[in-house]
């Protein structure tokens, strides 16, 4: 076993998640040139995992709490490790899990090389066994035919394919949801295009490096060879390539969607910064048109107003007209009794004549109010006119400014407020009042 003092990377403060019940430990955990070791701080507990075991690695997403790393082993095993170092922040966790990973990627790449030489160096065997170390263990290779080993090859390959079918139909997902939330937000933010292109560019050039990288591994990958049965060799060297370059695209498809999933968080966080834009202009909308329901009803009560005013004028003129009626009526009545009495030729005026005095007085100041109050009725009806008027045109005004806000609301808060405030003089909800009736209007 390798020392400790020659890993490649180790990492404290690492909890083991043993399966079953039970608290995980906490240790040390370090990647070696030929296994990963962890060890329990709190005992002297220690495991090892070969490397020829590890089929794959995965991390946790980004928007987990939790900063995680699974080992993924033959015989559907796995082993997972999370990153709990007090004195780290969540960057600092997720750059010391990747950068386990990178070694730990680093390392099998290497180890797989070693492991190819030494195939290639080991003599032929009587029985026409060879040992592969990326599915099975020493004790598991002896005895075991060429056959059974194509066989479980063949097995395993299906499974990575389907995994690997699983991937791409993920990926296909994640960039279907993503060039739709680019599509509906390209109209607010050309960045989001650019953003776009760049992503289909990066995503090109890891297919350009998985391509590049699978012509390396199937050129470098040599099996030993059978003489007996060239057949089964050369459909194992095969399967053997497939693995490899399945495996390959298992991590760079992994890696893939890591990329996605931030690129997909980068998306959300703008959506949700237009849709915050959306709301604050919608709030301004509801406030022009509360600001026009407002204006309405005051345009509303003064028109109320006017017509009461018009009735209570046009009473108080009946009254007044009634009024006049009786005092002429009463005049016509004394001018009969004068004419009467002239006729008889009373000589000096009696109480008759001071009585019709007095009722003419009193017809004279009569009319002078009726007439007055006319006049000023006569003022007060212009000055609410006046005021419909310019009601009517604070309403329009604001009509107009609603309307403008609902067409330009894509071009910008600023713009719009300052076409509203030029189009908008009239100052909202200013009660005018009745007036002076005496003042010029």
């Amino acid at each position: 076993m390798t020392d400790e003092t020659e890993a490649l990377i180790s990492v404290d403060h690492v909890k083991y998640r043993k399966a079953g019940a039970g608290k995980s430990p906490v240790g040390l955990l370090a990647v070696f040139s030929d296994h990963i070791e962890w060890r329990d701080d709190a005992s002297p507990e220690v495991f090892t995992w070969e490397l020829t075991r590890i089929k794959g690695q995965r991390v946790s997403p980004p928007h987990k709490s939790k900063v995680q790393l699974q080992l993924v082993l033959t015989n559907d095993e796995q082993a997972i490790f999370v990153f709990l170092n007090p004195g780290s922040s969540t960057e600092e966790l997720v750059k010391e899990r990747d950068d386990v990973k990178h070694k730990l990627m680093h390392a099998l790449i290497l180890n797989g090389r070693r492991e190819k030489e030494r195939l290639r160096n080991l003599p032929v065997h009587n029985d026409d066994e060879v040992e592969d170390l990326n599915d099975y263990s020493s004790e598991d290779s002896v005895n075991v035919p060429v056959q059974t080993k194509l066989r479980n090859y063949r097995a395993h390959v299906g499974i990575l394919q389907h995994q690997v079918n699983d991937r791409e139909d993920t990926l296909i997902k994640r960039n279907s949801t993503i060039k739709d939330l680019e599509t509906k937000l390209a109209a607010a933010d050309q960045k989001l295009i650019e953003q776009e292109l760049k992503l289909q560019k990066e995503l090109a050039e890891r297919d350009a490096k998985i391509r590049k990288l699978e012509i390396e591994l199937e050129a470098t990958y040599i099996v030993a060879k059978l003489p007996r049965d060239d057949r089964d060799m050369m459909e194992l060297i095969k399967c053997n390539a497939q693995i490899l370059s399945i495996s390959a695209k298992l991590d760079f498809a992994n890696s893939e969607i890591d990329e996605l999933k931030k690129k997909y968080a980068d998306v959300e966080a703008a959506n949700e910064n237009h849709l915050d834009t959306i709301r604050i202009q919608q709030s301004r909308i509801d406030k022009f048109q509360e600001a026009l329901k407002e204006a309405g009803a005051e345009y509303d009560e003064m028109k109320d107003r006017m017509v009461e005013g018009e009735m209570e004028c046009e009473r108080q003129m009946t009254d007044y007209e009634i009024k006049i009626q009786e005092l002429e009526t009463t005049l016509e009545i004394q001018k009969l009794e004068i004419q009467k009495l002239e006729k008889e030729k009373i000589p000096e005026p009696t109480h008759l004549y001071i009585e019709l005095g007095k009722l003419y007085v009193e017809l004279q100041e009569a009319k002078r109010p009726h007439d007055d109050q006319l006049a000023v009725k006569d003022k007060e009806i212009e000055f609410f006119l006046k005021q419909l008027e310019a009601k009517d045109s604070e309403i329009q005004n604001l009509k107009d400014s609603v309307q403008m806000k609902m067409d330009g609301k894509d071009h910008g808060s600023e713009v719009m407020e300052k076409k509203a405030a030029i189009q908008d003089p009239v100052r909202l909800g200013v009660n005018y009042g009745n007036g002076d009736p005496d003042q010029d209007w």
